[in-house]
């Protein structure tokens, strides 16, 4: 957006005449008049070209804010969905904030980060991550999309379980295993079938 923007031809502020010289319109006075009404015209068209222009300035000014607002809501909102992956994967806050710290002074790319944020185990992999230096500074070293199909590739596999709790109710115990008993009725019991 704002690309487009400055690729927009910049309108020019109208030219203020300079104030003329008296002697230079001896005997015409309307001439003198005439050059003092059109200097205040362009001066009226600077100010209103200056409003304009602060309008245009203040309006994308509080579209940047605006952009900016929503990016740090999305960025929070990302980073409380992480740390709750990273509770229900069994990482404690104090190791997730390490294995971050770790991670992020090691000095992967911005946008590797922002991906880990939202992978659905990402905390897992910033861990896995943090525990072996080497393969971190292989992921370092490696571009955005590279990184991310390594850690698709080679490090994901390598991820140790998930230690998910679920909510679900413990299955129901079986007696003994059958199913519905077989029961003969009273009447054919001492029958014989051929």
């Amino acid at each position: 957006y704002q690309r487009l923007l400055d690729d927009q031809p910049k309108p020019e502020a109208p030219y203020i005449p300079a104030l003329p010289d008296v002697d230079d319109f001896y005997g015409d006075p309307d001439g003198y008049n005439t050059q003092i009404f059109a200097r205040e015209e362009a001066i009226k068209q600077h100010a209103v070209f200056d409003a304009q222009n602060r309008l245009v300035q203040d309006q994308q000014e509080q579209k940047a804010r605006q952009v900016e607002y929503e990016q740090q809501v999305k960025q929070r909102e990302a980073i409380e969905s992480y740390t709750k992956k990273a509770t229900d994967f069994g990482l404690t806050n104090d190791q997730l904030n390490q294995d971050a710290t770790l991670v992020t002074q090691a000095g992967i790319h911005p946008e590797l980060s922002i991906h880990l944020l939202n992978d659905p185990q990402g905390p897992l992999v910033t861990n896995y991550l943090a525990s072996n230096v080497l393969e971190l500074d292989k992921v370092r070293n490696l571009s955005p999309i590279d990184a991310a199909v390594y850690i698709a590739t080679v490090v994901r596999p390598n991820l140790k379980g998930v230690n998910k709790s679920t909510k679900a109710p413990a299955p129901a115990t079986i007696d003994n295993g059958g199913g519905v008993p077989e029961k003969q009725p009273s009447s054919i019991a001492k029958a014989t079938f051929v």
